[in-house]
Formats: structure tokens, sequence, C-alpha cells
């Protein structure tokens, strides 16, 4: 079987659906090493040793090998000359095309399609997203002509079935997993060193995401300044890019006076992350919609008590094993914060859930359904 798999997400820093490429190539190659996948390349990076290093860089070196650049000179179908855009290429014989980016590299195929599908967020929740998607029909035309489209969790099938219009058949689940390097510190000697490291000793609140809108931040750091007024020493860490919203978020950090106490680190290494989980007293994540939520799941495999949302995928995810609130609603957020603040029997039975919990995704399971709907397509 020869699968063409859009991997440009690796050739970035990864972001969630960077992740979701490098862990479904990693385990497609553990449970079948026969499966030959194939990396086209977009004419505007002509260089195959370029994208070979980029793309390389995210791997391991074990895996690296199976990289088989094969250039495509076509036009993107995001932009100007969109209209001539190139059907997908057939060098080879490609069995299959897996779309995995939500800005694909063409907008017509020349075999069977597969698409996954993260989140219809901008749809759902936020229409005037809609700016950041100048071709948002041509997207939602690609997910309909998929021959079949994977969701990353419940919450996101749905979308696709009621947004999209996809008959439920056409639709299948395969959700996310926490990586390999997220596992719980081996002592509290190691929570303590990460806390002395980022946070002067101090515990802290932590939250990783990009600086987006719909990460609902502001709320966040109300509920937080809120916090620090009862008497509250804990400090704050926002870990991750900084995006359209970050003006918002200086805001109401200022709004809240919890400037001295608050840390925006901008784009962290996965050590980094790593650390940061282990030194933290929770990770703060109601965000408006997720269509997994993939911080948390890794937060619960590292053994931190996660707060989240009631909306999206959280509920399916996190189940009985996070404390999920109202992302609207900022007395239900600093509720959640409380409760970890103030009650220590909540913040161990909760890192004990969450590691069992964590343990129920696998992305050896992921590569497992993915692989069942490859064969699915092939032969119907």
């Amino acid at each position: 079987m020869r699968v063409a798999l859009d991997a440009m997400p690796l050739a970035y820093t990864l972001t969630g659906i960077g992740v979701y490429v490098q862990q479904l190539v990693i385990a497609l190659n553990r449970v079948r090493p026969d499966v030959r996948l194939v990396f086209p390349v977009h004419s505007e990076i002509p260089s195959q040793a370029l994208i070979r290093r980029l793309i390389g860089r995210n791997l391991p070196k074990i895996y690296r090998d199976r990289i088989d650049i094969q250039p495509i000179w076509g036009v993107s179908p995001f932009g100007p000359f969109s209209k001539w855009a190139p059907r997908a290429p057939r060098p080879g014989g490609y069995d299959l095309y897996h779309v995995t980016n939500a800005l694909p590299l063409y907008r017509e195929f020349a075999c069977p399609k597969v698409v996954t599908v993260f989140d219809l967020a901008w749809l759902r929740v936020s229409p005037n997203e809609q700016i950041y998607f100048q071709h948002a029909n041509a997207l939602l035309s690609m997910i309909r002509k998929a021959d079949h489209v994977l969701c990353i969790s419940s919450a996101t099938q749905t979308d696709v079935v009621e947004l999209a219009g996809v008959p439920v058949e056409k639709t299948t689940v395969t959700s996310l997993a926490p990586r390999e390097l997220c596992r719980p510190p081996e002592t509290q000697l190691v929570r303590d060193a990460s806390r002395r490291k980022y946070s002067d000793g101090y515990p802290y609140f932590l939250n990783v995401n990009q600086i987006h809108p719909r990460k609902n931040l502001p709320r966040i750091i109300a509920a937080f300044g809120r916090l620090r007024q009862a008497g509250c020493k804990h400090r704050f860490i926002i870990a991750g890019p900084k995006r359209s919203g970050t003006s918002d978020v200086l805001r109401a950090i200022e709004e809240a006076g919890v400037g001295d106490v608050t840390r925006l680190l901008g784009t962290v290494t996965d050590a980094t992350v790593q650390e940061l989980y282990w030194g933290c007293e929770a990770l703060v994540c109601p965000s408006l919609y997720e269509g997994f939520g993939l911080p948390a799941i890794e937060a619960m495999a590292s053994a931190t008590p996660v707060i989240a949302s009631t909306t999206g995928a959280f509920p399916e995810v996190i189940g009985d094993a996070g404390i999920l609130v109202d992302p609207m609603d900022v007395d239900a957020i600093e509720a959640g914060l409380t409760e970890i603040w103030n009650n220590e029997g909540v913040a161990s039975r909760l890192r004990a859930e969450g590691v069992a919990r964590a343990s129920q995704f696998s992305w050896r399971d992921t590569a497992e359904r993915t692989l069942a709907v490859y064969e699915r397509v092939l032969h119907q």
C-alpha cells in the first residue's frame, strides 16, 4: 500500500496538527512497516534537501529514511491562481491520498482520499474566524468530497456530520493520545525543581496553547486575578506562540493586576512543556471549543490536574478525571481554580485519575483505526 500523506505540518514548529502527523507516521510504521508513506512536496519549496531536513527534524532518525519526497510543480489552491490548482499527482501510482492539513496542497485528487478533520470551531462557535479561512467553502467542499473523513473526537464527528453534511457512515473517530515523553515525575524533587526553575519556587497554574481568542485566556486571567485578591500566592504561566489574541491577553493581565505574577513564555520546547506540567498545580485550559484538547491529555498523563471546559471534546476526553467548567463563566473558572488551591485531596485524586484516564488513549490505536479506514476505502 502506497499512501501519499501531507506531512507539511512537520516542516514548522509543531502545533496539535503537527504532533498528530508526527505520531501517526511513527505509529503507522510500527504497526504496518510494509505501508509505504510518500510525502508530496509543493512547488513553492523546490529543494528536496531542505524539505527533507525540515520534516525529518520532527521525526526520529529511524523514520527519516522512509521519507520518500516527490516534488510536485503546481499552483496552491489558496491564492489568486487557485482555479488552476492541479489535481493531486499520480507519479508512482499512489493508492490513496491522506490530507492532514487544514490548508491542503491540492484542490482535487486523482486517487481515493481520506481527510482528517481536527475541528470546525470556526463554524460552530466562531463564525467570524472565517476571515482567516478565505477559502472556507473550498475546505468544506474537500471534506464533503472525501471518500472518508477521520475525526479526532466524537465532538468533531458530530460537527462534520451536522455542519459539513457528511454522512455519518463516511466518518470514523480516531482519537489523539499523549506522547511517550508525557509521564509522571519520578519524585517530588522533580516537581520542586521545575517550580524553582519557572516560578521562583512558587506554586503556579499553567496554560499551554497558542494565544488565540478561542483559548479564552482573558476570562481565565480574570478568574486568576480574583484568586490572587482572595490571598492565593500562585503564579500563572502561559506557554505557547503569540497569535491574534495577544493584545487582549495583555489587556486582561493589566486589568486583573497580575502583571508581576504572570509569565508569557512564548513558543517553548517539548522538554520545557514537560517540566512545566510536572511543576504546575493544574493545567487551566477552559477554552471556548476544542476538537480534542491534546495539552489536557498530555498533562493528565504527566499526573497534572486539569481544569477544562464543558464544551467541545473535553467531556469525552477528560471524563471524570478533571474539573470541567463553563468557559463563559468567570465565576465557574474561579471556582475550579479555588478547588485546586484549597483542596489538596482533590488535586491528589485528579493526579491519579488523570494518569489512569490518559492511559486509555494510544497512538497505536489511532494508527490501527486509520489503517482500517485505508483498507476500507481501497476495497469499497
